[in-house]
């Protein structure tokens, strides 16, 4: 997945906050759901964080997309 800002420039780093980001992992979720039946989540560093949250949580567990704030 590719998060908000991340990647980029500083200035770009600015743009990003939580919630896009967990815009962002439900966004790739709901992808990779749709190309499989099983999906398997490798992350490092913030994405560690992430995919901890989107386990955890409910709605991204169910790779439904997540309100972007």
């Amino acid at each position: 997945a590719r998060l908000t800002g991340h990647g980029r420039s500083a200035e770009a780093m600015g743009e990003a906050t939580a919630a896009a980001w967990m815009h962002d992992i439900a966004e790739a979720l709901a992808i990779a759901r749709s190309l499989g039946d099983r999906v398997i989540l490798i992350s490092t560093s913030t994405g560690g964080t992430l995919s901890a949250v989107a386990a955890c949580d409910p709605l991204l567990a169910k790779f439904k997309k997540f309100p972007k704030e």
